[in-house]
């Protein structure tokens, strides 16, 4: 299978771990070993991490960065984050990055921590916003936004690689060496202290020689002290020089109020940023304003870029419509129907991918999905139909966000940074290459009934509340704005050839233009003359990769971990293409 360099395996099916529990403690059946050290968990979490990190001290600054090895059950990041709401002021935020290559039963994740003492609100939000099981990183949000969690599921070794930061605390939260050794290599060790700021310190329960001597050898200061109930000792570290103060936030202007615009502004919002978005037309306009917009992830033959970025956009955006209390109706159903028959085909062709991503079924389930009767195909759980209007209205829905409808931001005013999220509008504004529009004509018919479920057959069908959206074209080259005639006629011939006895009827249509980009991946971050940030050409899948990327450009600006792998800084690069 191909794999693009910088890419986590995402395909891959990760193997679950299934705790169990014995004399009062939990244990691991991959390793033979327990999730904690036994005596009082919080208190060890307390004694092995918060106190050898100085995690109160570390709270004070603006922005802290802590990383972990070893996820486990969760307990450390929650208590790290409790502790956080405790002792940091109401301006401060966390940034948390951990990661785990046998994931938990989200059921049997939240025994678990009830058991070991959790803060309750905090087990409810990271199990609302358990991940579902596929390689990679996942961006969880807790406190409104204050506290981001970066989970990488898979092996650290794997994923370490993919992803460039400087964490001020790190707790090596592993399984003992003897039991899971990968995760206390050199190798792996070594990344651990070159994603390290200065000043860093290190917390761990393990006091095994080899550890302490190859930490040693990279640097840092360690010192072996008295251990937690029934571990005699355990090891606090420290690197040489100053933890880093990362900058406050300041102002940005934000040229355009759709899908990534919102996105964009909602990410800088929850930052305590102040964010001005401008758009002469008003909020959700263009191909934002489309009355439905279907959220999914893509599933392709190879680990390539694009295939893993529209993968997490779209599970991150489930997520974020959870949590902004969009309403959404979940699931698409795929017909193997036609030319998308194949690529129906070739999605299920990843074996042993969660059931929450993808699975087969049979002409019975698949017509009761749809309301009536229709062949085999794929089932979506994860994706979402949505309202462009209302989604773009929720990310827009904060404190710190100003809507103006005037071209203020069209010259850059002092030293605000400006992103520019405008869409097809930005093709003649900024003069770059390699972009094209993509006229986009969507059909509203009449309900119908039963249908409650996105059904795909190369276009789509998406129910609404009062109407039911039929699309969208894909009409390279053409720049009429006008709803026509013909393109509807194109539109209701392919979805009555895949639906044939559905009676479907036209009440009339909509258009938009998308923007696109050569390689048909968007563009993101500052173009080469360093004026201006941008998030555009994001085609056909805004309503996802529009707020995933603009969390990504908030990462990147602010220089904390990335809500995805770094190989993306260039990939998205927006002076990739020449004239």
């Amino acid at each position: 299978m191909m794999r693009e360099p910088g890419i986590p395996d995402h395909l891959t099916p990760l193997k679950m771990a299934c705790p169990q529990r014995l004399d009062g403690r939990w244990r691991s059946d991959q390793h033979d070993d327990g999730y904690r050290g036994g005596g009082n968990a919080r208190q060890e979490v307390e004694t092995v991490f918060h106190r050898a990190c100085q995690v109160d001290e570390l709270f004070q600054n603006h922005i802290s960065v802590v990383a972990e090895l070893g996820f486990g059950a969760g307990l450390s990041i929650l208590e790290t984050i409790q502790r956080f709401r405790q002792v940091a002021s109401p301006h401060a935020r966390l940034c948390l990055i951990s990661l785990e290559q046998f994931p938990i039963d989200p059921n049997v994740l939240k025994e678990m921590l009830m058991h070991d003492g959790a803060a309750p609100d905090l087990v409810s939000a990271l199990i609302d916003q358990w991940p579902i099981h596929v390689g990679g990183w996942h961006r969880l949000s807790f406190l409104e936004g204050r506290v981001h969690l970066t989970l990488g599921l898979g092996d650290a070794a794997d994923l370490l690689p993919t992803m460039n930061f400087k964490a001020d605390a790190w707790f090596l939260d592993g399984f003992s060496p003897a039991k899971n050794p990968d995760l206390w290599t050199p190798k792996v060790l070594k990344m651990v202290t070159d994603r390290s700021a200065s000043g860093a310190r290190l917390g761990t329960w393990c006091s095994a020689g080899d550890v302490r001597r190859t930490l040693t050898e990279l640097g840092w200061a360690v010192e072996r002290v008295p251990g937690h109930a029934t571990k005699r000792h355990r090891l606090e570290a420290r690197r040489s020089g100053t933890t880093p103060n990362r900058p406050s936030p300041g102002k940005i202007h934000i040229g355009g109020a759709g899908f990534a615009g919102a996105g964009a502004a909602r990410a800088f919002a929850e930052r305590g940023w102040s964010v001005t978005v401008f758009d002469t037309k008003g909020p959700a306009t263009g191909a934002s304003g489309n009355p439905r917009s279907l959220v999914q992830p893509r599933l392709a033959k190879g680990l390539d870029a694009a295939s893993h970025l529209h993968l997490h956009a779209a599970l991150f955006a489930a997520r974020q419509m959870d949590q902004l209390g969009v309403p959404t109706r979940d699931g698409a159903l795929h017909l193997k129907v036609g030319h998308h028959g194949a690529k129906v085909e070739a999605a299920l062709g990843h074996a042993g991918m969660p059931d929450a991503l993808i699975r087969a079924v049979d002409e019975d389930e698949a017509s009761i999905l749809a309301g009536f009767r229709v062949g085999s195909g794929a089932w979506f759980a994860s994706a979402r139909s949505v309202s462009g209007p209302e989604y773009v209205a929720a990310l827009l829905d904060h404190d710190n966000i100003e809507v103006r409808p005037d071209e203020t931001m069209m010259t850059r005013l002092e030293e605000t940074p400006v992103v520019w999220c405008t869409g097809s509008n930005a093709v003649d504004a900024l003069g770059l290459s390699g972009l094209h529009r993509i006229r986009g004509q969507l059909e509203f018919l009449t309900p119908i009934a039963g249908l409650n479920h996105a059904i795909c057959f190369g276009h789509y069908l998406l129910p609404g509340e009062k109407t039911l959206v039929l699309g969208a074209s894909y009409d390279h080259g053409d720049s009429d704005p006008e709803v026509r005639e013909d393109t509807a006629q194109m539109s209701l011939e392919l979805a009555r050839a895949a639906l044939p006895g559905v009676s479907m009827h036209r009440t009339g249509g909509r258009t938009s233009f998308r923007l696109a980009s050569r390689d048909r991946l968007p563009l993101l971050g500052p173009d080469p003359q360093g004026r201006f940030w941008c998030s555009l050409a994001h085609g056909s899948r805004g309503a996802s990769t529009g707020p995933f990327l603009g969390a990504f450009l908030a990462d990147c600006m602010e220089g904390v971990p990335g809500v995805l792998p770094s190989v993306y800084v260039d990939r998205l690069r927006v002076g990739r293409f020449k004239s």
